[in-house]
Formats: structure tokens, sequence, C-alpha cells
């Protein structure tokens, strides 16, 4: 798996959100950010057009797969355990990391019905949203054991769907079965519970929340008179400021550490990256079967339950950063997903893979991918997508840049993404030669020498100003004969 430094992923993603995004933000920061990146075909985008540049798909890889009945909320720790809510199993399971896969535990429980969250501390104490009894409790890790107790008991019309845990232990809890959106706030032994207001432009019920680790909370709605919608609740004194995310409704919420927020809908999860006041989208991963909860660890790597798949898949490096690789060597295959984003059908156009403006060097595509596969005339529906595979082998040591462009059949560039990665290795050097000295006696003041195509050396003989003496020879192997 490539590492790739925080600072430069999000270098990757906010040239993608701003320079590629056929509704970008922002224009002046767009043109400073690109600059600097070196890009040397920063192409401009045309506001409005079809085809649009929708993000990169990652490398996904299975956590679990076999057991699983209809998975909801995941989350993860510090150690990188993965919890997941087996809601049609009555039971919390915890997937640890062992070699190249995971072995998997329950944590202990008593009495779930259909639990449809979970959340985890920094100390490995695991929060569940027993739905079916209408509570939320708290498994204490002790050792190797837990001890269980209630953080909300069972009420009528209760049905807990989603936790969050910031770092203070606060429990948030989406409860649309209530239509609140609960804080649980540490009193002693027990927990003091309040109501928290996110109603904007008369937005539905809570149903998935998320904290990130300034207290900001980040709220998915269900339906409303204005649709569904995905909130930011910032903390104001004892209340909220509540601003827009994005509006279409998702199935589960994450945020990093940047503040990114991850979405899952449909068959997909996407990225929103803030820039400035409002986010921009990138798809993170669309090969998923109505996606549930999702969870983000401190490297950047997804956890998704995908939901009618019945298994909990883990996406990494989706970020258009192919990480380090060796000269001359190819790397794995990065997909990059452009989009119909209009009303009616129209043709993508022709993927065109630079390395830095140029064609055929460092980045070219591999042509698997179905922007390539189907043809430059293939008309794609309103909203259907197609993937770039794009190889790096890089030819030099350092930092590389590239695109990819869809070209229409005019030649005009009509969506553009953005990529990078860095060749490691010695490039090709030379040895220093043999050295040995040439007899030549009648050069004593040689001055300047050069060398014909058939080897011949033409040496400057320059005693002093206007001696006699100066001249041309030319050295032609067992004859030395002046020029001049």
């Amino acid at each position: 798996m490539l590492t790739i430094s925080r600072s430069a992923r999000s270098m990757i993603l906010a040239v993608s959100s701003l320079c590629a995004i056929s509704r970008p933000r922002n224009l002046g920061r767009l043109t400073a950010q690109c600059l600097a990146l070196g890009l040397a075909i920063c192409g401009a985008r045309n506001v409005g057009v079809a085809q649009t540049f929708d993000g990169y798909q990652s490398a996904q890889s299975v956590v679990v797969s076999t057991g699983l009945s209809g998975p909801q909320q995941v989350a993860v720790d510090g150690n990188g355990n993965v919890y997941i809510a087996d809601a049609g199993n009555n039971r919390i399971l915890m997937e640890t990391p062992s070699g190249a896969g995971y072995t998997q535990s329950t944590v202990p429980s008593s009495s779930l019905s259909g639990p449809l969250g979970v959340a985890v501390d920094a100390n490995g104490n695991v929060y569940i949203a027993d739905s079916g009894n209408g509570r939320v409790l708290k498994e204490t890790l002790s050792g190797n054991s837990y001890t269980e107790s209630v953080v909300s008991p069972s009420a009528q019309y209760r049905r807990p769907q989603c936790l969050a845990v910031d770092g203070s232990g606060n429990v948030y809890v989406a409860d649309p079965g209530y239509g609140a959106l609960f804080k649980e706030t540490p009193s002693g032994n027990s927990y003091t519970e309040t109501t928290i207001s996110y109603q904007y432009n008369y937005t539905g019920n809570a149903t998935e929340v998320a904290v990130d680790q300034n207290g900001n909370l980040y709220i998915t709605t269900g339906g409303s008179a204005n649709g569904p919608v995905v909130l930011k609740a910032t903390p104001s004194g004892n209340s909220y400021t509540v601003s827009e995310v994005t509006t279409f409704g998702a199935s589960g919420v994450a945020v990093d550490d940047n503040g990114d927020v991850f979405l899952s809908y449909g068959s997909r999860v996407v990225e929103e990256v803030p820039i400035g006041s409002s986010y921009s989208q990138l798809t993170v991963d669309e090969n998923l079967s109505s996606p549930a909860g999702v969870a983000v660890d401190s490297s950047g790597n997804l956890y998704v339950a995908d939901f009618k798949n019945n298994q909990v898949v883990k996406d990494t490096g989706w970020n258009g950063n192919f990480g380090s690789v060796n000269i001359g060597s190819p790397s794995s295959k990065l997909s990059l997903i452009f989009r119909n984003d209009t009303y009616y059908s129209v043709a993508m156009g022709t993927p065109v893979v630079v390395t830095q403006g140029v064609v055929g060097l460092d980045f070219a595509d591999a042509g698997t991918g179905s922007c390539t596969t189907n043809g430059p005339t293939y008309n794609y529906s309103d909203g259907e997508a197609c993937t770039v595979d794009v190889i790096f082998t890089p030819m030099h040591a350092g930092s590389r840049y590239g695109a990819v462009e869809l070209m229409n059949g005019s030649g005009n560039v009509v969506a553009t993404a953005y990529l990078q990665g860095t060749g490691l290795g010695p490039q090709v050097g030379f040895p220093p030669g043999a050295q040995s000295q040439l007899s030549l006696p009648n050069v004593t003041s040689p001055s300047a020498v050069a060398v014909d195509a058939a080897g011949n050396l033409y040496i400057a003989e320059a005693i002093v100003a206007y001696d006699p003496a100066n001249s041309v020879v030319r050295e032609t192997w067992g004859v030395v004969k002046p020029l001049v």
C-alpha cells in the first residue's frame, strides 16, 4: 500500500476540486494553487459543460465478507480495529488487523436487538445504539474484557440509529424515530441528556451524525418539504450555528482531521472537501451496493458497510497521488471517474494523458478504462460515468505532475483531472572515463581545442599576443600539422 503524506493528499484534493470540477469556486485561489503545483497544463474549465471530473476510484479491499447480515454503522479506533454494527445478527463485531487480514471477535453485550450504531473512543470504549431496545450502551474496556453500562435507557418511541463520540466523552445520538439529536454528557457514573437544535430551512429528522476534533457536528437528515440535506453544526456557546454541506440524502457520514466529510449514498461514497465557506465534491468509491455506515482512520483510509453485499470494505488511495514508484517500474492502475452532469445524453470525448503538458512520458493511459474502451462517440446518459485507467512509470527522479484531459471532436478540452507521483532511484549515470595525457611536442601553450567527426584535434596555440608562434595546430593521429 502506498503511504502518502496528508499535506500531499490535501494539495491534490484541493487542486482536483478547484481545477477540475465543472462548477469551481474561488477562481483566484484556483489559479494560485495550480501555479504552486507547477502544472504545465492547468487547462481552463468550461463552466456548465456536460462532462465533469468526478473523482478517483479507490483501491478497494475486503475487511469482512462472510457471516454479516445487513451491516450498518462502522467505526475504527487508533489501532486500526474496525467495529461493525451487524444488525441482522444482533451483535457488534470487532475486526483486529492481523498480517494481511483481520481476526474477528464479538464485543460482548447483553441481549442486543437490531443494533444500528456503533462508536469507539480514544480509550477503546465501545458505544452501541441498541436500536430495537431503544437504548444506548457503553462497553468499557478493561484489559481484555468489557464492563457494560447504560448511557441512555430504554424509553417509548426511542430508536437510536447512529452514534458519535468526541474527545471529552460526550456521546451524540441521532434518533430519527424520536425525531431528535441528543447529546449525552458524562456526569459521574451517568450521563446528562440534552437535545441539540439543528433545524435549517425546515430539514427533516437527523438520521446520521459524526463529530470532528473541534466539536463540529455533521448531520444527515431525512426527507422534508425541502428534501434531505447534510448539515454542519458549529458550537457557539451553549448552542450551534448550522450551515449546509450539501443537498442530498446520505446513509452514512464521517469526517477526518482536515474537516473533509465523507458521505455514502446510492452506490458510492463521496468526499466533500471544504473550500472556504463551501464544499467541492469528489467520488471516492462507486463500486458499492447501498452503502450504509462509513468511517475514516487517521491515515485517511475509509471503511464502508457495503449493505446489500453484506460486507465491509476498506478504501485507500483515491486522491490522484501514485506515491513513490521506482524509475522505470510501472505502478498499479489508478482509475479516474468522469461523469455526464446534464439532463441529456452526451459523448464524453477522447481521453488524453499528459505529463507536464506532454503526451507519452511518465503518465499513460492503461487502455482498460470504460472512457477509453467505449470510444469517443459513445453516448452517456444523465449521471452515467466512465473511467480512465492510468499507469505511472517515472522516467526521472523527483515529483512528476500530469493530467487526464477529455477532448471533444473539435479538439477542445472539456474536462480535466490531475495526477501526481514521485520517481525513486538513480537516473542513468555515466562513470568518469579513463584519463591519459596526449604527447603533442609541438603544442606548448594550448588555449582551446575542438574535434571533428573524424577525430582530428584542432588546438589553438596562444603564446602571447601578436607572437608569430601563435597558431592553430591540427593533430591527426601520427601527424602534427600547423594550419595557421
